[in-house]
């Protein structure tokens, strides 16, 4: 698809107060990309973060914001983000220790831990209060929640999560985020309350007549995840 231009420019500027060389007058102007034909409030940008690494060395995602022109904020997406450039100390002490609030660690792609990095991580990282899991090794998140036990909160986080919600609830991860809540809201949040209430009836239901046709779309090509879920939104959301 051609990548089109959704803004002239966005600017970086890093927090005050962190722990990287970068400072909170430090800025970065560079071109944002999209590739739909139209902007939608929605719509996450997608900058390369090379450029940021370059401009900015030290810099970690949670200390940028990202704003137009006129200086409003946006949401974006980096690209080609290694473990090292989004945590330096490589196991996410150096995230936890740049916040104040606490941080839930999303495992998935780059940011793939283990119960024995996660036992260290929580003992230096007070404030590291939830795990969220997007890989899907069960025998990992059986360890993990039998070591860790209360002291995370714990997420699904799987691409159409509701198809693993009943076997998650089994290990002890009882809710998890869903994709499809940003469309058509009403069946996660029935298909939710069925899991919540061990309803199988209506969960075996909405997978059949939803859910698994939502997957054979879904995995037609690698990216769809994503991009079924933008070309669904609500035609309202097209313009601003």
């Amino acid at each position: 698809m051609t990548v089109r231009h959704y803004l002239h420019a966005a600017t970086f500027a890093a927090a005050a107060g962190t722990c990287h060389s970068a400072s909170a007058s430090e800025q970065l102007t560079v071109a944002v990309t999209n590739t739909g034909a139209l902007a939608r409030p929605a719509e996450t940008i997608v900058i390369a973060w090379a450029s940021v690494n370059q401009y900015l060395p030290g810099a970690l995602l949670q200390q940028i914001a990202v704003k137009d022109a006129a200086g409003k904020l946006l949401a974006y997406q980096v690209t080609n983000v290694a473990p090292q450039a989004k945590d330096p100390r490589g196991v996410g002490a150096a995230v936890c220790k740049s916040v104040k609030f606490g941080v839930v660690i999303y495992n998935r792609n780059v940011c793939k831990l283990n119960a024995a990095s996660l036992l260290k991580l929580a003992d230096r990282c007070p404030n590291l209060i939830g795990f969220k899991d997007g890989v899907g090794e069960i025998d990992t998140m059986v360890t993990i929640r039998r070591k860790l036990g209360d002291r995370f909160t714990y997420l699904g986080g799987l691409p159409t999560a509701e198809v693993y919600a009943e076997a998650y609830k089994a290990l002890g991860v009882p809710v998890y985020s869903s994709a499809v809540f940003n469309f058509i809201p009403k069946t996660p949040i029935a298909f939710y309350e069925a899991v919540r209430t061990n309803d199988t009836a209506t969960t075996g239901r909405l997978i059949d007549s939803f859910f698994l046709p939502y997957l054979d779309i879904r995995n037609k090509q690698a990216g769809y995840a994503v991009s079924i879920v933008k070309a669904t939104a609500p035609a309202r959301c097209v313009r601003r």
